[in-house]
């Protein structure tokens, strides 16, 4: 019988991952049929690595521990690979509902102070011109998860970073301080029934 962690030991969500990754090595944790009929299956050990690819990812192009990130994608194991690399990595979270209009959406950009959206693709995805939100840099969560150049099928950088991976850059990555309980992870925007959303 597994004995289960006790989470009062935990200091942050990024310990739970890490601990899944420990304890349940290879065995799949998420999943998710594609367009094309695939079906995608992320271990905690994949879903770890690739957030640390994110965080790296995050900082070369320049965020800092503090900034907001908003995000806007349909459900794939990429995007919580987003949220556990920007966790990693000290940003704050804003997400973005698929259903929001494009005037709420943009007033959210502009109360968060977001520079940067990070946008999901395939058949599901927004529209950041529809939505109003091309005047933001924007990445895709794919890109940012995606292998280093050295690793990748194209040998190229698919994150849109022209700095090739440094040799130790999860060296670098493991290095930065960790996110406690008090770090502030993520903004969600909500107006419950009535109003304009609040962050909170």
């Amino acid at each position: 019988m597994w004995e289960l962690p006790d989470p009062r030991t935990f200091d942050s969500l990024l310990d739970l991952l890490e601990d899944a990754d420990r304890r349940y090595a290879g065995k799949p944790q998420l999943a998710l049929r594609t367009d094309e009929g695939r079906s995608l299956e992320w271990s905690a050990r994949e879903l770890n690595h690739r957030s640390k690819l994110v965080a790296w990812r995050l900082r070369a192009l320049g965020l800092q521990p503090g900034d907001r990130l908003l995000t806007w994608s349909p459900s794939t194991p990429a995007l919580p690979a987003v949220y556990f690399g920007a966790m990693r990595a000290g940003i704050t979270v804003v997400p973005l509902d698929l259903r929001m209009a494009p005037d709420v959406l943009r007033r959210i950009a502009d109360s968060s102070g977001a520079q940067w959206l990070v946008i999901g693709t395939g058949f599901d995805a927004p529209d950041a011109e529809v939505g109003g939100l091309t005047h933001l840099d924007i990445r895709t969560v794919e890109s940012l998860s995606a292998d280093p150049p050295h690793q990748s099928a194209t040998g190229r950088d698919e994150g849109g970073i022209d700095e090739p991976f440094p040799a130790d850059w999860q060296a670098q990555v493991e290095a930065w301080p960790r996110p406690t309980r008090d770090t502030l992870f993520e903004v969600i925007y909500t107006s419950g029934t009535t109003g304009m959303p609040k962050g909170v």
